[in-house]
């Protein structure tokens, strides 16, 4: 029985015997000093009931308020704990009975240690939905978290497909941010994209993933991974070097490969790698761009041939004719050349045997000419003889 239940006995009992002391006093005192006697014993008893009522409410809150202290030390030990940590097993074992495991580092450790690891990662946004691709590879952008994104305009953004490398997700460039909204951004390739990369936009069918930074690449990253992972990551010529990482050097491992016996992958610059893929694939684009334009044209220039060719064709054919026609008139005209050459022949031994009767003729009358020359030389010597005579009669 606690201290104020027995203080009200007490009263009850004080109280009784005082109201059977007023019933026998009243028999010698006045009435009135009876009733005010008795309303003293009533006030009294009241004082004392409220009296002991405080105290027992005063008694119950003393022990709730040191309880709550005790709940607030505790509290704020669990507190500070998670906050800083603590090495006190049986501060750790309250919190793993209240669903936190607790280990030696606190928030203020955890965040710091976060941001030791985010600090060459730079910010990321998450699960933003693409919308508005357009042909040059711009894209609107909508972030809901978090708000306001405090992306600004002329920023730099790598940007990824949401969700694990083995199930599809993709890197899909380096974009610039053209212009910011709340809760939106328009970005634009900071290189000019192909038609491959634009359908690669287009056909993104899950959410993307935008870093501040090109994510750097780290050793205890792919640490814990095994092959099958790994393979459904990586190129399949690059597994056995990411396997390899950390392990035991061989002797035929290259030196600069080396730490401490244990053999070291090299790590990759992912921003310039993917740029580098970038020109690499703008390259090929062009390439088969003019590979494509020059095809269209060996076809044009093929089918010109091939026209050429059926015009060459029948060309051909009316030459044909034309030279069985030529051999015709070939063959008639050597046969024609034949026959005036033997007519040729005819004609030269005429003109031969015409030519010796000619030199006859002419001999012939080269001597009747001779003949007749010296018969007039006769003649004319005959008359010389006379011709002094006659000039003398003829002159006057």
């Amino acid at each position: 029985m606690d201290l104020p239940s027995i203080i009200q006995i007490v009263l009850a009992i004080i109280l009784l015997v005082s109201m059977v002391a007023t019933y026998f006093s009243s028999k010698t005192w006045q009435i009135a000093q009876v009733v005010l006697v008795f309303l003293i014993l009533l006030a009294s008893a009241a004082y004392w009931y409220l009296a002991a009522a405080t105290l027992k409410l005063h008694q119950s809150h003393r022990d709730q308020v040191a309880r709550l202290e005790e709940e607030v030390r505790d509290y704020e030990q669990k507190i500070a704990a998670l906050a800083t940590g603590t090495d006190d097993e049986s501060v750790r074992s309250a919190l793993s009975l209240d669903g936190v495991d607790l280990e030696s580092d606190g928030v203020r450790q955890l965040k710091l240690a976060i941001a030791k690891l985010t600090l060459d990662r730079g910010r990321v946004w998450h699960e933003c939905q693409a919308q508005d691709i357009g042909r040059d590879g711009s894209a609107t952008i909508v972030i809901e978290k978090p708000a306001p994104h405090a992306i600004s305009a002329e920023a730099i953004l790598f940007i990824f497909e949401e969700g694990p490398v083995d199930e599809g997700a993709k890197y899909l460039g380096e974009f610039k941010v053209a212009a910011a909204d709340e809760g939106s951004i328009q970005v634009q390739p900071v290189a000019p994209a192909t038609k491959e990369q634009v359908d690669k936009l287009s056909g993104s069918e899950l959410p993307w993933v935008l870093y501040e930074v090109m994510p750097i690449d780290r050793h205890d990253i792919f640490a814990d991974m095994d092959e099958e992972t790994l393979a459904a990551m990586l190129p399949e010529a690059s597994v056995p070097e990411y396997l390899k990482d950390g392990q035991e050097a061989e002797a035929d491992d290259p030196p600069d490969r080396v730490i401490e016996n244990r053999y070291v992958r090299e790590l990759r610059d992912y921003e310039y790698q993917f740029a580098e893929v970038d020109k690499l694939e703008a390259l090929l684009a062009a390439d088969i761009e003019r590979i494509k334009a020059d095809s269209l044209r060996l076809k044009d220039a093929l089918e010109k041939v091939k026209k050429n060719v059926t015009t060459r064709g029948v060309e051909k054919g009316k030459l044909d004719t034309d030279l069985a026609s030529f051999v015709r008139e070939h063959d008639l005209v050597a046969a024609h050349r034949a026959a005036v050459a033997r007519q040729y022949t005819i004609l030269q031994r005429l003109v031969a045997t015409t030519l010796q009767n000619n030199r006859r003729l002419v001999a012939r009358l080269a001597q009747a000419q001779l003949d007749a020359a010296q018969a007039i030389d006769r003649r004319t010597g005959q008359i010389s003889a006379t011709a002094p005579a006659l000039g003398q009669v003829v002159r006057p």
